[in-house]
């Protein structure tokens, strides 16, 4: 039969708990809830390793924007997109925002590639990484960025992974220094800093809800394959 969705009440330690039940694979004997318990559970578990591998590279972004606040600022007026929204600590100024973008340390970034670190796969292939950005901006000319722009701005860079093709970078620093002020209304660097933010969030939530389904699956499967009556 096709698989359907049905609104079940069923008592777990003495309480009754309603939800909603999604059974991708309709249950029509003991084995066949056994062999599905087991396919989701082996199949499901290999996946779920890998997602749950990225959290720890996520927490690690979130920890070190969130240390950054309180840092030297050029102050000024800041970006009207709300710095919660961004999982930043503190609004962004937009004269520390311009000030990055438009850095000498930025005007050759093969350059500045070659120069930095060369540790993981992704440096050795000629990507440039927030560790080579970082360092470039800390060692060059006009210093004294603000940490927290600093991140902001090569956070807008990329949505997936912490490093960037050189010429996608090229790219959008030249076009969000051509516009003057990120401030200004419908700045692309506020589209593309927010447009970042959620592709690279949207994929945890994603992630989040898939666990929760494949989870509910193998109960399903276990309680009719090893516990039913």
């Amino acid at each position: 039969s096709s698989s359907r969705c049905y609104h079940s009440v069923r008592p777990i330690s003495g309480r009754p708990r309603s939800l909603i039940q999604c059974n991708l694979v309709p249950l029509k004997s003991v084995e066949e809830a056994t062999r599905n318990f087991w396919v989701f559970f082996i199949c499901g578990n290999g996946g779920l390793t890998i997602g749950l591998a990225q959290f720890p590279v996520l927490a690690g972004r979130l920890k070190d924007g969130l240390s950054r606040a309180g840092q030297d600022s050029r102050g000024g007026p800041t970006l009207e997109v709300p710095h919660a929204l961004l999982l930043y600590p503190e609004p962004l100024s937009i004269f520390d925002l311009d000030a990055v973008i438009g850095a000498p340390a930025l005007i050759d970034l093969e350059e500045l590639i070659a120069a930095g670190p060369q540790e993981t796969y992704l440096q050795q292939r000629g990507y440039l990484t927030f560790a080579a950005f970082e360092q470039a901006l800390s060692r060059g000319p006009g210093g004294g960025f603000n940490p927290l722009a600093v991140r902001a701005v090569f956070d807008a860079l990329f949505k997936t992974q912490d490093a960037v093709e050189p010429t996608v970078a090229i790219e959008a620093l030249a076009k969000w220094k051509s516009e003057g002020s990120t401030g200004s209304e419908g700045a692309s660097f506020t589209r593309d800093l927010v447009g970042a933010k959620a592709g690279s969030y949207v994929p945890i939530a994603t992630f989040v809800f898939l666990l929760w389904l494949i989870a509910d699956i193998i109960f399903e499967n276990a309680q009719m394959a090893f516990f039913s009556s």
